[in-house]
């Protein structure tokens, strides 16, 4: 059996649901995969102008949402969900702009669709350094100060570019250790793009 398969035999608290608290360029991507790779059906992306009703709706049918809407309303799906477990996905700042001015900056050509959805998330379509820094801080703020006031609840931080994986993130959902390696999707070296 290889190391990238899916577990054959899903998770057997497959009742509970998993909410990536993270914003784009943390490891997103690799948290979907390896919650895939652990049996969970996952949601990645598309949701972010959806109703509440569709939202709830895809919630009941998937065991892991990884997007953007669940940055953005976590603390709403706790309420709705309160058994819901919390994965914040986190990177260093200066790494994480680096990423950022990669995928958004100016240099990349965009679809008007993409543009739009990059102003309804973001507040703006393209890269801009001291507005991703307030956006980092002030979300980073955010889920702390969630925490602060909740240390009992289900809350896991991960660094996934800093190396935390299955060793992690498999206690806390209570599944067992299935391969060697994490996968790393849309990884990036911390060199800025060239003009």
């Amino acid at each position: 059996m290889r190391g990238v398969e899916r577990m054959k035999t899903p998770p057997t608290n497959k009742k509970q649901k998993i909410v990536c608290v993270g914003l784009p360029k943390t490891g997103t991507l690799s948290l979907c995969h390896a919650l895939k790779k652990l049996g969970f059906s996952t949601k990645h992306g598309g949701l972010y102008s959806c109703s509440e009703e569709k939202i709830k709706k895809v919630l009941n049918k998937k065991d892991a949402i990884v997007e953007i809407y669940g940055l953005i309303n976590f603390e709403k799906i706790k309420e709705w969900f309160p058994d819901a477990r919390l994965i914040w996905t986190k990177r260093k700042l200066e790494t994480w702009l680096v990423s950022c001015e990669k995928q958004f900056g100016h240099h990349r050509k965009i679809s008007e669709y993409i543009k739009h959805g990059r102003e309804r998330r973001f507040g703006q379509a393209y890269f801009d350094e001291e507005f991703f820094k307030e956006i980092f801080l002030n979300f980073n703020k955010r889920v702390e100060d969630y925490k602060a006031l909740r240390p009992s609840e289900n809350i896991l931080e991960m660094d996934i570019t800093k190396g935390d994986g299955y060793e992690k993130l498999c206690p806390f959902l209570d599944v067992p250790l299935p391969f060697p390696e994490f996968p790393h999707k849309n990884k990036s070296h911390a060199k800025k793009p060239s003009r």
